[in-house]
């Protein structure tokens, strides 16, 4: 008999005692419940989570934290860091309203709501303020090593796409013209995708623009929106595989298309329902919690990450996997999720962030109290920042793990 098996048999021996096992009366004690079957198990359960923690928490994620600072910021658009989790840009200003945000024709121009650019000094030295932009500018969640990606609404009802430098400030225009361009995604070789429509339309087609030729060109594809709409694009971090929303007057699917050239996109495309009836705040709520950047370390699988509005959780889909019509479920109420420096999750929940374990989902730890979102960054002595955003601020942490802590216990095993 295992160790668990032995203190669940022990543990149930005694709760039987307690409660008593039959239903005599007696002059000294009350006349006591039945122990039912369903009691018994419900006890069974309680005590497998208990002896659960007791190994997870051999396993967990540990890490040392500091603080950082605060910054003044909007709730509704999250930061943004650069690969190596020198800089962060937050949007300033003006709360963006729901209706610019989908890109609605007639939607207000956010006038007043700009960007500011922080610089994440070395250490423990804290935040500075770098650069700041005028606005109407959105930020976006996309990123590389040079620069992020940024809309700006005109006043003709267009709207084009810009890269900011992440050390000057300098912004440069990858998308103008007369039409509204939004939800722009950087990807490997300079390539990048964004959702369009006209001024006067009201669907959106999937823009892809692929790496440079050898002639200097760029060469681009349309997809048409076809009975729906193409949104919120974003690119693998492994290959050029590339997931966008479509939402349809019928459901919402999670599409995952091989982008390596204009030839190639037709070849091995996978998608998976999320949501029967979506909409396009549906799709927006779905990829609210996800940070595209570019540069920081490869996951160990093919995958994306995503909301599911429905089941109230986060989803890790892997469309080029065994099973890629199944998506795995993560822990219930998570609304963001990264991979730990060994492959597990760090998860958002509302009460705080938790650990979970990758071979084993049903190992769930809270490590801190506090709903910090997590983000990677490619610098070995501050892998992880850790994000608190609302009352118009947004406070922030780095956190390191402790590998010598984080390795695997031999006799640890899972509960029987």
């Amino acid at each position: 008999m295992s160790r668990a098996a032995y203190t669940m048999t022990l543990a149930l021996a005694a709760l039987w005692l307690l409660v008593g096992c039959t239903t005599t009366s007696s002059s000294m004690w009350p006349e006591r419940s039945t122990f039912t079957q369903t009691k018994i198990d419900r006890l069974q359960v309680l005590i497998q989570r208990q002896q659960m923690s007791k190994e997870a928490s051999k396993l967990a994620f540990n890490y040392d934290t500091w603080h950082l600072g605060d910054v003044p910021a909007v709730n509704s658009v999250l930061p943004l860091l650069s690969p190596d989790g020198s800089r962060m840009a937050v949007n300033t200003g003006t709360e963006p309203s729901m209706a610019t945000r989908l890109a609605q024709p007639d939607a207000p121009i956010p006038t007043e709501s700009g960007i500011a650019i922080w610089q994440i000094l070395p250490g423990r030295g804290g935040l500075k303020i770098q650069t700041t932009l005028e606005g109407p500018l959105l930020l976006t969640d996309s990123a590389d090593e040079t620069g992020f990606l940024v809309e700006r609404p005109n006043h003709d009802g267009s709207r084009w796409i810009g890269k900011v430098d992440w050390n000057t400030g300098e912004l440069h225009w990858l998308v103008t013209g007369p039409d509204v361009a939004v939800y722009p995604a950087l990807g490997h070789g300079g390539r990048l995708a964004w959702s369009e429509r006209s001024i006067d339309g009201d669907a959106f087609d999937l823009v892809i623009r692929f790496s440079q030729t050898r002639s200097g060109d760029q060469p681009e594809t349309v997809i048409p929106h076809g009975d729906g709409d193409w949104l919120l694009p974003s690119w693998s971090g492994r290959s050029n595989r590339l997931a966008v929303y479509r939402v349809t007057s019928t459901q919402l699917q999670l599409f995952s298309l091989d982008a390596n050239s204009p030839e190639s996109l037709q070849e091995d495309l996978r998608h998976i329902p999320v949501l029967a009836g979506g909409r396009r705040v549906d799709a927006l709520l779905a990829a609210a919690g996800r940070n595209h950047v570019v540069g920081l370390p490869r996951p160990p699988l093919e995958e994306v990450f995503y909301y599911d509005p429905r089941q109230q959780r986060m989803m890790l889909w892997l469309p080029t996997g065994l099973n890629w019509d199944q998506p795995m479920p993560l822990a219930d109420l998570s609304v963001a999720a990264v991979h730990d420096d060994r492959g597990g999750y760090l998860l958002t929940l509302p009460d705080g962030l938790y650990w979970q374990d990758r071979n084993d989902h049903r190992k769930l730890m809270r490590i801190e109290l506090i709903p910090w979102i997590a983000r990677r960054t490619s610098n070995p002595l501050v892998p992880y920042l850790l994000l608190q955003v609302g009352h118009e601020r947004v406070t922030v942490q780095a956190m390191r793990p402790d590998r010598r802590r984080n390795q695997p216990v031999a006799d640890a095993e899972p509960a029987s």
